[in-house]
């Protein structure tokens, strides 16, 4: 199974629509609404199930449903979200500076508890290992926080494909996607809360020896010879039909930071 990951908002549903255009299939719908999506629910639940377990968090993840001001609910990290664009432009800096105050200056980034891995392994391990029989590629940004556990689980990993953006880009995206309330120190605690994922993800594909493949976006749609050498596919694609299901997926409007 090649994994598909990367912090989320980075490239990352690219990467998955064009395998899926070259019949790999992924799984999971789009959300046009969020220009995002082909997620296989089953592997999410399983990602948001080991966060839990393994007592970490994922920064400005999708916001609640749209509500009253201050409605909260579903993610790891517990900030604020709401419908920005209700908020008067007056308000929304002092509201920002609120939720620096009464969250992430009080929280802190909560890592992987190690000492949970082994009794997460044994609670988990056959359902992830099962999971991956029939399943050729699968794209979550949360595999940047849980891929120690699938690992320690045995599960069939042949490459972790880490698509990447400049972190400042990522948090602008997240926030205009999800609809987030954030201010300055808010934003340097989900960078940390990146990088960290990141690093966990280079750090134990390395430990187990299997394929790193590091991809820059928007960088590699400028180029897809240079990507169809180094995506790994789990069969063989000549290059002029990997160009042609690169072409239909590729759209340079949808990128709206080229940092």
């Amino acid at each position: 199974m090649i994994v598909v990951t990367g912090p989320g908002r980075s490239g990352t549903s690219l990467v998955a629509s064009l395998y899926r255009e070259l019949g790999f299939d992924p799984g999971g719908p789009w959300r046009p609404n969020d220009n995002a999506g082909l997620e296989d629910s089953a592997f999410v639940k399983a990602n948001e199930d080991l966060l839990a377990a393994l007592g970490t968090t994922v920064a400005l993840g999708r916001r609640a449903p749209r509500g009253r001001w201050g409605r909260r609910g579903g993610r790891v990290d517990g900030s604020l979200s709401t419908d920005v664009s209700r908020i008067p432009g007056w308000l929304s800096e002092p509201l920002a500076r609120s939720v620096d105050w009464s969250r992430y200056k009080r929280w802190p980034l909560r890592a992987l508890d190690w000492s949970k891995l082994d009794s997460v392994t044994r609670e988990y391990g056959e359902r992830l290992r099962t999971m991956c029989d029939a399943v050729e590629v699968v794209k979550d940004p949360r595999f940047c926080w849980t891929l120690p556990a699938w690992f320690a689980s045995g599960a069939p990993i042949s490459a972790v494909v880490l698509s990447l953006r400049d972190l400042d880009a990522v948090v602008d995206s997240r926030i205009s996607a999800f609809g987030h309330l954030v201010g300055e120190h808010g934003r340097g605690w989900a960078k940390n809360d990146f990088a960290y994922g990141i690093g966990l993800a280079v750090a134990t594909a390395c430990e187990h020896r299997v394929r790193l493949e590091i991809l820059r976006f928007p960088d590699f749609l400028d180029d897809p010879g240079a990507l169809y050498g180094r995506l790994p596919l789990p069969r063989q694609v000549s290059s002029e039909d990997f160009e042609r299901a690169f072409e239909k997926v590729r759209d340079r409007s949808l990128v709206h930071d080229d940092r």
